[in-house]
């Protein structure tokens, strides 16, 4: 599996996801987006660990 292209992946669905969190926060005023956007937020760190880590261990 290529782990290059998911992690680049998983860091535009980070970038876009906190865009989406300073629209929440200081546009919408909007509670559950911005709790949302956290958690995706959040998978999207996860995903980035998940793919560094299995990157590492693949050119091992």
């Amino acid at each position: 599996m290529d782990y290059s292209k998911l992690k680049t992946s998983f860091l535009l669905l980070f970038l876009m996801t906190a865009i989406q969190l300073l629209v929440a926060i200081f546009i919408l005023h909007h509670t559950v987006i911005t709790l949302l956007s956290i958690g995706a937020m959040l998978l999207c760190i996860g995903g980035l660990i998940y793919t560094s880590k299995n990157a590492n261990n693949k050119k091992e």
